[in-house]
């Protein structure tokens, strides 16, 4: 129910956003010419999911609120800091005892810095930039103690244009470090996914984006024991943006993912502003 209300409300903003829109070309995913990009991004999550005794199921509500800040050092080169708070609604259902208990925290969530290197500009051949991100303190949910260095994320992605359609792909390697809780080590899996997408540009101002994402995920575990084994899984990608003036943008972006241990529906609310 809830992502059929994610999807409809998506598709409604697109429809009142593409009819007041005027022509101007999708650049998000270029370094610009502005020197400074601030990103605010305000992003929900309805995670299902249950453990692998099936003694317990939990299902919880997210709201993230996530700032970056980019500055182009230069032509080609591009920095960046980001940090995040988290807001959870947690539902537990334990099978034991029949009960329902419920939660609910606001926490810091994590903040890094990164760095983006633009290989090679759009031409005869597709554009290719290189992206490293570290979190330099993060926190598991629910978990009080903070973690340093224990995130590292790498992105490729490539694009080619054939007006009025760019074609996107983009990989993902994201290594996590084990983490220490109370004396036991939690080993978080690594990430590997691709994502495939397809961007149209209805007109200059406004841009729909469609696509897939093909997830890997290693297994989680608490000291010997396997909280989540590893599973692959696809999402279903669908959103848009829309440039307001030269150097300020919105985008919406939705994703619906079933795995094999729980099923996720997000969306992501991004305001683009470049000075």
């Amino acid at each position: 129910m809830k992502s059929k209300i994610i999807l409809s409300l998506t598709i409604l903003f697109i429809f009142i956003t593409s009819t007041i829109a005027q022509p101007r070309k999708l650049d998000d995913i270029l370094i610009t010419s502005y020197k400074w990009q601030m990103d605010t991004l305000l992003i929900y999550n309805n995670v299902t999911y249950q453990f692998l005794d099936k003694k317990e199921s939990v299902e919880e509500n997210i709201l993230n609120y996530t700032v970056n800040l980019r500055y182009n050092l230069l032509n080609r080169i591009q920095i960046m800091g980001f940090a995040s708070i988290d807001t959870r609604s947690k539902k537990r259902f334990l099978e034991d005892d029949n009960k329902v208990k419920k939660h609910t925290e606001t926490e810091f969530n994590g903040a890094g810095i990164g760095i983006t290197y633009h290989l090679l500009h759009e031409g005869t051949h597709p554009g290719l930039i290189f992206s490293a991100l570290t979190n330099i303190v993060d926190k598991q949910p629910y978990v009080s103690k903070n973690d340093y260095f224990k995130t590292f994320s790498f992105y490729l992605t490539s694009y080619y244009s054939v007006d009025p359609v760019v074609f996107f792909i983009q990989g993902l390697y994201q290594l996590n470090l084990d983490r220490d809780m109370d004396g036991k080590t939690l080993q978080v899996g690594d990430v590997f996914a691709i994502t495939p997408q397809v961007y149209f540009l209805a007109n200059p101002y406004v841009s729909f984006n469609f696509g897939i994402k093909w997830l890997l995920k290693e297994e989680d575990k608490y000291d010997d024991d396997i909280l989540f084994t590893s599973s692959s899984s696809l999402g279903w990608l669908f959103g848009f943006s829309y440039e307001i003036a030269e150097n300020t943008l919105i985008s919406l972006d939705t994703e619906f993912r079933n795995q094999a241990n729980f099923v996720r529906s997000s969306a992501i609310f991004r305001l683009v502003f470049r000075f």
